[in-house]
């Protein structure tokens, strides 16, 4: 009987994998997720690697999409600010909330995900480093929406500030203390978000360290993804670019170990670490710059 029920898990599991992989080939990425949550969810389930990239592919792809979509919008109000009807402001606001819903509902599903069900099962750390990077990742993208909230709160402030039209003036002071309610909340959940990242990154750096070589792909990638971290949400630039560079010059001494597909995921990191490092030594220089003077 366990046989038997063993053997129709293992074919609802071939399914599963087969619909995801189509739903990846058509970029129906919605559907993507589905099928792959349903793998994950399964009592005692241990993913296999080709499971492991659709998930990642699958979050990857989906939140990648709707974060395309945030900044155009934001784009958009950064650039109408001051010049569209309260109708127009409006709506747009709406969708941009909208899409942050989106972005953050897909956030907690993953991790919730990798807490109530991967990480329960791990038997490899290559695995638990896979979901502690992906944990930091995920709670990066959330940080990135709420710091963006934040941004655009105290700009949209700036403007009313400089804005002399008394009737405007007027009408906003029940506004007013909504929105302040609403950022005072909005800060707080950032700063909660912000360390459950950190956390999650520091967790799988000390586990990078004992267990994978400063050339594997995994190390890099986590390396490369907290780097942004430490500057998109942190604002520490320095530490970002000390990160990037300890990881890019510990993988120049060790790439001629790795194997050929490591080799190419490897080398194709690599640039993008450099890549970082010469655009943030840019910006650090320019801030040292502006303090002197």
């Amino acid at each position: 009987m366990n046989k038997l029920s063993n053997q129709k898990g293992e074919n609802q599991r071939d399914k599963l994998l087969l619909q995801a992989r189509l739903a990846q080939q058509t970029q129906r990425f919605e559907e993507m997720v589905k099928f792959v949550n349903m793998i994950a969810q399964e009592d005692g389930v241990q993913l296999r690697r080709e499971e492991e990239i659709l998930l990642s592919s699958a979050y990857k792809s989906l939140v990648g999409n709707k974060r395309a979509e945030l900044r155009v919008l934001i784009q958009i109000e950064k650039n109408e600010r001051g010049n569209q009807t309260p109708t127009q402001n409006k709506y747009l606001m709406k969708y941009i909330n909208k899409i942050e819903k989106e972005i953050c509902l897909r956030c907690e599903e993953i991790n919730s995900l990798i807490d109530r069900n991967l990480m329960k099962n791990v038997s490899d750390l290559k695995q638990k480093i896979l979901y502690f990077k992906l944990k930091g990742d995920y709670m990066r993208y959330y940080a990135e929406v709420l710091k963006t909230r934040l941004l655009m709160y105290h700009m949209r402030e700036q403007s009313y500030l400089q804005d002399d039209d008394s009737n405007h003036s007027s009408n906003r002071d029940e506004e007013d203390e909504n929105e302040q309610a609403l950022s005072n909340f909005e800060f707080k959940e950032f700063e909660e978000v912000n360390e459950e990242a950190l956390f999650a990154y520091s967790e799988a750096e000390k586990l990078s360290k004992s267990e994978l070589a400063l050339s594997n792909p995994l190390r890099l990638a986590l390396y490369l993804n907290m780097s942004v971290y430490f500057f998109e949400i942190q604002d520490k630039v320095k530490q970002a670019i000390q990160i990037a560079n300890e990881a890019f010059q510990g993988a120049i001494n060790n790439i001629e170990s790795e194997n050929e597909e490591n080799y190419r995921d490897c080398t194709l990191i690599m640039q993008l670490l450099r890549d970082n490092i010469t655009y943030w030594n840019e910006i650090y220089q320019q801030k040292e710059y502006d303090q002197e003077y």
